[in-house]
């Protein structure tokens, strides 16, 4: 019985992957008031009726998957902890949402592409709004959101939304967590415990205290005498994982 459910599940899994692929494939050929039912059930191999075994409709499909990726992303990128860091290996979380969005190249090209589906568009802005609001002044959020407006890479760096601006970003994070990784591990993670803690505090004195207490720990560890060496020397950095 389990496994007859498990077949089924991969056969679902399966259908529905086929009617996404069958859609976004649909939309960057033609405009998406144009796709039918029909069109994306012939794409996909399937018929019609078992279209409708899955969805009420293609916008029942297309936000379906909308939301799911917007879902996942969102997992994706949630902060690392201290204890994530590695000296060895670029960071995980932020090598997956690199990865997570290449894979996904093609949903976010028929969102901003010439073809993008306006209402789409509106579901995609209201994400992003929601992720500016925790990065960008209270007066830029609600001006994003109430306009819903369009900023270009470069403004948006502007604006604090992104770090920088890359032709390649899974290269470019790559390289940033690449260089990180040559810094004390221990100074790197007292300092993102310095930050997580007191960035939006208005306790200065509580703040000031953490901070000396920080450095405290760090002055004449092992990692910090290793990356004084190794500034000395123009050697290679040779640290121990942060126990």
């Amino acid at each position: 019985m389990i496994q007859a459910d498990q077949k089924n599940d991969r056969r679902i899994s399966r259908t529905r992957k086929h009617l996404w692929e069958a859609l976004v494939a649909l939309i960057e050929e033609k405009d998406y008031s144009e796709i039918t039912i029909q069109d994306i059930a012939d794409r996909a191999d399937v018929h019609r009726v078992t279209f409708y075994l899955h969805y009420r409709d293609k916008h029942d499909l297309l936000l379906n998957n909308v939301d799911s990726i917007l879902h996942d992303l969102t997992a994706k990128i949630k902060p690392s902890t201290g204890e994530d860091f590695r000296t060895d290996i670029p960071p995980q979380g932020l090598v997956f949402a690199f990865q997570y969005i290449a894979e996904n190249a093609t949903f976010y090209r028929i969102v901003l592409g010439e073809k993008g589906v306006p209402f789409l568009v509106n579901r995609l802005r209201d994400f992003l709004a929601e992720l500016a609001a925790r990065h960008v002044g209270l007066d830029v959020a609600k001006e994003l959101t109430f306009t819903g407006r369009t900023v270009s890479g470069t403004e948006a760096s502007e604006l604090g939304l992104v770090t920088r601006i890359a032709d390649d970003p899974l290269a470019a994070a790559q390289e940033l967590a690449a260089e990180i990784a040559q810094k004390s591990p221990n100074a790197v993670r007292a300092a993102k415990r310095l930050y997580d803690e007191t960035w939006t505090s208005n306790d200065s004195a509580a703040a000031l205290v953490l901070e000396t207490d920080l450095q405290v720990g760090l002055i004449g560890s092992p990692n910090q005498i290793a990356a004084v060496m190794a500034g000395m020397s123009g050697e290679p950095p040779v640290f121990a994982d942060p126990a």
